[in-house]
């Protein structure tokens, strides 16, 4: 029996899934990649998305309709992949999470970067994103409060977005940043060879009688989502916890 997709749409992104799934899949609410996602029924491949109708995969599709199909027919002879920036979100083909990398330097992505980004989950989410302007960003949420040099001084920060002028450069500095995360538990951020980078710091307040008696681990106040440190409602601070996502 052929299961029904459900579809949901922003003014910028249109998402669908199947009851099924297990994730959520995503491309821009563009009207021509959208009509390709809903003249076809989506089954999951090889940990993708694909379509026995147009005997190919969504982020290819996706890549074909931004660079055309004759030029990434020429990048694929000469062994490009259209590569999903965060490695852990298979199912969103926007295009600010695809690009085309050599298949030697997605292999080596695969092994370090995206391997390593799952070790350090409970320290800090990394997020990888292509800008308007093409550069390439380092999205980072802390999820315990952390120590960051800025090259001036040491601060707690909560979030922090790192541009790069190409690829190679976000690459090397997300090893570093990883690796330092994993070893020491703080970063550096001077000598990363970014363009630039701006940054929020932890906030904390104290937790209303009514807050203490609220379960689960975030708290929400004037509209803004807090999240507690040890995830214990009768204790405080908490602090402010930001969505992860690019900053243009």
């Amino acid at each position: 029996m052929k299961e029904d997709i459900i579809y949901n749409e922003t003014e910028t992104e249109f998402s669908f899934y199947k009851k099924s799934w297990k994730r959520i899949a995503s491309v821009d609410n563009i009207p021509e990649i959208v009509k390709l996602v809903k003249n076809s029924n989506w089954i999951e491949k090889s940990g993708y998305l694909y379509s026995n109708k147009y005997h190919n995969y969504l982020h290819r599709l996706v890549m074909e309709t931004f660079v055309g199909k004759e030029v990434l027919k020429d990048y694929t002879k000469m062994d490009y992949v259209v590569d999903h920036m965060n490695n852990s979100e298979p199912y969103n083909c926007c295009i600010d999470n695809l690009h085309l990398l050599p298949a030697i330097k997605n292999k080596a992505k695969a092994f370090t970067v995206d391997h390593d980004v799952e070790d350090v989950r409970l320290i800090a989410s990394l997020g990888f994103y292509i800008l308007k302007n093409r550069e390439y960003q380092i999205a980072i949420g802390f999820n315990s409060p952390t120590f960051v040099y800025t090259g001036e001084k040491w601060l707690h920060i909560a979030t922090i977005h790192i541009n790069f002028d190409n690829f190679d450069k976000c690459f090397l500095a997300a090893q570093i940043i990883l690796t330092a995360l994993k070893s020491e538990g703080k970063i550096k951020l001077n000598h990363l060879q970014s363009t630039k980078w701006e940054y929020t710091e932890w906030e904390s307040l104290e937790l209303t009688e009514e807050e203490k008696k609220q379960k689960g681990c975030v708290l929400i106040r004037d509209n803004k989502f807090y999240l507690k440190i040890n995830n214990d409602s009768s204790k405080g601070p908490i602090c402010l916890f930001y969505k992860l996502a690019k900053k243009e």
